[in-house]
C-alpha cells in the first residue's frame, strides 16, 4: 500500500543529527544565542511542535531528545553568563521543549490531618440541626429541624 502525504524530510536520525549539530555549532562560532523556535525553522520544520510529533517516532525520538537536551544546557550556559535581569532567562527554561521547568511546589503529607473547628459565639444548634448536618437525619429530625427553622423566622 502507497503512503499518503508529503515524504518526510529525512530519510534516517543521521541526516537529521547532523542538521541539529550544524545548527548548534553555526550559533556557537557567530556568538548568537540557540533559540527553541529557531532550531525547528533551521532544520526545515515550520513549527516546534512537528519537531514533537516527529519525537514519537521512535527512530528520531532520541536526535530530539539531543537536540532538546542541548536547547537546555545552552539556556543555562546564557544564564550563568547574564548577570542581570534572570526573568527572561527563567521565563526561557519554562518553556517546552527548553526543559519545561515549573516553580511549583507539590505538597504531600502521609499523615491523616484532621481539623478540629470551635465556633464560639454562635447560638447552640437544635439536637435535629445537628443530626441533619451530620448527615444522618430521620424524617422526623427533618420535620423537627424545618420546624425550628420556622419559629426563628416567625420571631
Amino acid at each position: 500500500m502507497a503512503r499518503i502525504g508529503r515524504p518526510p524530510l529525512y530519510n534516517n536520525c543521521m541526516d537529521l543529527d547532523a542538521m541539529c549539530e550544524l545548527y548548534f555549532e553555526e550559533k556557537l562560532e557567530s556568538g548568537e544565542p540557540v533559540l527553541i523556535s529557531e532550531l525547528p525553522f533551521y532544520i526545515g520544520f515550520g513549527s516546534r511542535h512537528a519537531v514533537f510529533d516527529l519525537e514519537q517516532n521512535p527512530e528520531f525520538s532520541n536526535v530530539i531528545k539531543k537536540a532538546r537536551h542541548r536547547l537546555e544546557i545552552e539556556c543555562e550556559k546564557a544564564m550563568m553568563k547574564d548577570k542581570g535581569n534572570p526573568t527572561k532567562h527563567i521565563f526561557r527554561i519554562k518553556q517546552p521543549g527548553a526543559g519545561g521547568w515549573v516553580d511549583k511546589v507539590d505538597h504531600h503529607s502521609t499523615q491523616d490531618t484532621r481539623i478540629q473547628v470551635e465556633v464560639v459565639g454562635m447560638p447552640q444548634l437544635p439536637q435535629s440541626a445537628v443530626a441533619v448536618l451530620s448527615g444522618q437525619p430521620n424524617q422526623a429530625q427533618l420535620d423537627s429541624c424545618a420546624e425550628a427553622e420556622y419559629e426563628e423566622f416567625e420571631s
